[in-house]
C-alpha cells in the first residue's frame, strides 16, 4: 500500500504494509482517535507498480477529505519523461479523472491508458492530503520473464501484436515476425569462398524485427492485388515462399507496409546468433533441419514428384536462435546491401548502399543470402554470399522483411 497521510497532532504514523505484497480490497480509512471524522487521508491499494493490462489499469484505495461529505479523488496520468513515442498521437490519453469515494471512504476506477503514460498522480481535490505518484507497468508478464538483453522494445512498434513475445504479427501485412536482439558477432568465414573472407567483428547497436519466414505467395498475391501491379512469374501455393521478384519489387513490397529489407549483417546475426554458429541450429551439418539438396535427395523426392519445395516452416528444428525459420535453404533471399568485398574492419551497423552503379553504368549487384533447396550444406549457406543484378528474377530467389523499432 502506498499511502500519504496528513495527521493532526504529533501521533506516530501507523506502520505501512510491505509494498511488495499485494494488499486486499481497501476497507476505507479508519477515523483518527479523538476525531469524529478523522484527519485527511489518501491511500492507493495494491502491489506496485500497478499493472496495465490490455490498456486498462484499475486504481482503488481509501480517501478522506478535510470537510464533511465524500472525498473527491483526482486521477491524473503522467507521460513518461522525454516526451512521447513518435507514433503516439498528439494529446493521446485521458484527461484527469475525478472519482468520488463512497460512504465508507473507498474509491475505485478503471482508466484506459496508452503506453505513453507510465505514472499516475493521485490527489484529493481539496488538497487536504499529500498527493501520491503511482508507477505503472505496461509491459506484459512474458516481457518481464525474459532476460533483459533479449527483450523487445515496449511499447511495440505500431501495427505489431503478440501473445507470448515469441512471434509477432504485423497486422498491415499479415506477416509473422520474430525479435532479433542487438549484439556483436564475427561475420564471414575464413574457411569459405573468397567473398566470405575475411571474418571480421560486427556490432549491431539495435535489435530488429525480422520475418519469421520468407514472404509467402499469400502475402505477395494480396499485395499485387491491392497495388494493381503486374508480375511476370506464375503465382504458387499460398504457403510457399514467393519467388521471382526483382530486388526493386521486394523493396517496394516492404516500403508499402513501412517495412524494409534486412541488411546483410542483420540477416547473418539472425541466422548464426551472437555465438557465430555454422548453421542456424548449431555446428553440425544435419540436412534434416533445412530444405537443402541433401535432405531432398534423402527423401527420394524431387519437385517434379510433388515434394512441396519452397513451402515455409517445414523444418522447425532448424530454427535460428531468434526463432526465424528457413534462413538456410528453401529459397535464396534478397537483402538490402550492395555487393562489395569484406574489408576486415570492425563495423558498427554496416549497411552498404553504394556505389549504385558499376563502371559500365549498370546497377550494382545486390547481396543474396541463405541458399535454396538446390544448395548443399557443405557450401556453408549461413555465410555464403553472392551478388545478383537487382533486376534479376529467379525461381529460387525470394526475400523476408525487417522492421526497426522506433528510436527510444
Amino acid at each position: 500500500v502506498l499511502a500519504a497521510r496528513a495527521r493532526q497532532g504529533d501521533r506516530a504514523p501507523a506502520p505501512r504494509p510491505d509494498p511488495r505484497q499485494a494488499a486486499g480490497p481497501p476497507t476505507g480509512p479508519e477515523p483518527a482517535p479523538g476525531s469524529p471524522s478523522g484527519a485527511p487521508l489518501l491511500e492507493v491499494a495494491g502491489a506496485l507498480p500497478l499493472r496495465v493490462e490490455d490498456g486498462v489499469v484499475r486504481v482503488e484505495g481509501g480517501a478522506r477529505g478535510a470537510g464533511p461529505g465524500p472525498a473527491r479523488v483526482v486521477l491524473e496520468p503522467l507521460p513518461r519523461p522525454g516526451g512521447r513515442p513518435r507514433w503516439a498521437p498528439a494529446g493521446a490519453g485521458p484527461a484527469p479523472v475525478v472519482v468520488e469515494a463512497d460512504a465508507a471512504g473507498r474509491f475505485a476506477r478503471e482508466l484506459e491508458l496508452v503506453p505513453l503514460f507510465d505514472r499516475l498522480r493521485v490527489r484529493l481535490e481539496d488538497g487536504a492530503a499529500p498527493e501520491v505518484v503511482v508507477p505503472l507497468a505496461h509491459e506484459p508478464a512474458w516481457w518481464h520473464a525474459m532476460a533483459p538483453e533479449a527483450r523487445p522494445p515496449w511499447p511495440l512498434p505500431r501495427g505489431l501484436e503478440t501473445k507470448d513475445g515469441r512471434v509477432f504479427r504485423h497486422k498491415p501485412s499479415g506477416l509473422e515476425l520474430v525479435w532479433v536482439p542487438r549484439g556483436q558477432f564475427v561475420m564471414g568465414d575464413d574457411e569459405g569462398e573468397a567473398a566470405m573472407r575475411p571474418a571480421h567483428p560486427v556490432t549491431l547497436s539495435g535489435g530488429l524485427f525480422l520475418g519469421r519466414t520468407e514472404v509467402t505467395w499469400r502475402a505477395w498475391r494480396r499485395w499485387l492485388q491491392t497495388s494493381s501491379r503486374s508480375f511476370a512469374f506464375e503465382l504458387g501455393p499460398d504457403d510457399n515462399a514467393a519467388v521471382g521478384m526483382t530486388w526493386h519489387e521486394a523493396a517496394a513490397f516492404c516500403a508499402s507496409f513501412e517495412l524494409r529489407l534486412p541488411s546483410e549483417a542483420e540477416w547473418e546475426l539472425a541466422c548464426r546468433g551472437p555465438d557465430g554458429r555454422r548453421f542456424p541450429w548449431g555446428d553440425v551439418a544435419d540436412p534434416r533441419h533445412a530444405v537443402v539438396t541433401e535432405g531432398v535427395l534423402a527423401l527420394g523426392r524431387t519437385a517434379s514428384e510433388g515434394q512441396p519445395l519452397g513451402r515455409v516452416g517445414t523444418r522447425p528444428t532448424g530454427a535460428a536462435p531468434c526463432g526465424a525459420l528457413d534462413l538456410v535453404g528453401n529459397v535464396e533471399e534478397w537483402v538490402f546491401d550492395v555487393f562489395a568485398p569484406y574489408d576486415g574492419v570492425h563495423r558498427v551497423d554496416p549497411r552498404v548502399d553504394g556505389p549504385a552503379r558499376v563502371a559500365d553504368g549498370r546497377e550494382a549487384p545486390r547481396v543474396v543470402r541463405g541458399g535454396s533447396w538446390n544448395t548443399e550444406l557443405r557450401e556453408r549457406p549461413a555465410t555464403r554470399r553472392t551478388g545478383r543484378a537487382p533486376d534479376l528474377a529467379d525461381a529460387c530467389l525470394g526475400f523476408r522483411v525487417a522492421l526497426s523499432p522506433p528510436p527510444e
